[in-house]
């Protein structure tokens, strides 16, 4: 029987948040004094569509550095995808989960999760070379399961694997460790600040009856340090990764971790968000629900333009440059997922 690691409280975890209707966003309100409805621009960016077989990519991620290849994982059906001008190619290996991806160039790209090797599930990584996954050992030996919820990496040398028991550092050619503080909660996002610092923060829902979650969040100050935490009612806030920083959101607003609390980012009332993410408050991509699927808007900084909609559940929004965005959608009727591509119209 093959072993599911995670999988319910992750699961649990984001059907909750998907529950929700969510956003982000910028600085200033946006709220027009225009009378009737309110006018959109016409799309800024243009689409493409890339489908691929099967659901469940968005317990994974995906990494790419330009329109030509992206890579993806998908840990529940233990999948690496690499899609090249569209058309995508599956590997699969029957020993290796992957759930995590990042990567330096189309030819340095590494994937983490965990190996299972008879009974044993220890953390594992590999490194897609250009033309084959290799492997990438770690060089060492652990008691229990252990596997890689998010990984931080600048290199083949300088790395941060987030467990769900412990912290692994890539340092040169050591391999430390580091207590996590608490191995009940799931790691929900991993960003280096923008000072550089590397960040995690982490959900807690107490128990299945109760009506409250805690949110906690770390900072590596030579050793890893709880800079924030709040207990809250569920579905209160959404917290994701924005750009170098966590993300606190709900309907209409979102506010950015400033070191010891959240600030308010951005905040409108022309949409009801599900998802955002973009670089400043001059480039923002969001999800909005329609009655049919999702509908992706743009904010350039004065004004939305709406741009595309797409037929089933938005799941996460993958920002690459200014020019560049990929999209995740599920199709749980007709069991396949659609990559969008989104590039900015010249």
């Amino acid at each position: 029987m093959k072993k599911i690691i995670s999988i319910p409280v992750y699961i649990l975890v984001t059907v909750l948040c998907s529950m929700f209707v969510v956003s982000c966003s910028e600085d200033s309100p946006v709220t027009p004094n225009e009378e009737g409805p309110y006018q959109f621009d016409s799309a800024r960016y243009e689409y493409k569509v890339t489908r691929l077989q099967g659901e469940l990519y968005f317990t994974g991620e995906l990494w790419s550095q330009d329109t030509s290849e992206v890579f993806i994982v998908n840990p529940f059906n233990q999948r690496f995808v690499h899609i090249v001008e569209g058309l995508p190619t599956y590997y699969y290996d029957p020993g290796f989960n992957p759930a995590t991806v990042s990567g330096f160039s189309n030819s340095e790209v590494y994937l983490g999760g965990y190996l299972e090797i008879g009974n044993i599930i220890k953390p594992g990584i590999k490194k897609w070379n250009g033309s084959y996954l290799e492997d990438f050992p770690i060089d060492l030996n652990f008691k229990k399961t252990t596997f890689i919820n998010k990984s931080l990496i600048k290199s083949s040398s300088d790395m941060w694997l987030l467990c769900n028991n412990v912290i692994i550092r890539k340092d040169g050619s050591k391999f430390l460790t580091y207590t996590l503080e608490d191995t009940v909660s799931k790691i929900l996002d991993a960003c280096y600040d923008i000072n550089g610092i590397p960040t995690y923060s982490q959900i807690f829902l107490n128990s299945d009856l109760d009506s409250m979650q805690t949110i906690k969040i770390y900072k590596f100050y030579g050793k890893w340090t709880k800079v924030f935490e709040a207990r809250e009612e569920i579905l209160l806030y959404t917290y994701s990764k924005f750009d170098n920083n966590i993300c606190r959101r709900d309907l209409h607003n979102v506010f950015l971790f400033n070191g010891s609390n959240f600030s308010q980012f951005f905040s409108t009332d022309i949409l009801r968000m599900y998802r955002i993410q973009g670089f400043g408050d001059q480039n923002l991509m969001v999800n909005s629900v329609n009655r049919d699927g999702y509908t992706i808007f743009n904010w350039n900084g004065l004004k939305w333009s709406q741009e595309f909609s797409v037929i089933g559940t938005g799941n996460n929004i993958y920002p690459i440059n200014d020019n560049l965005y990929y999209f995740t959608y599920e199709n749980d009727t007709q069991q396949h997922t659609d990559i969008v591509r989104a590039y900015k119209k010249k």
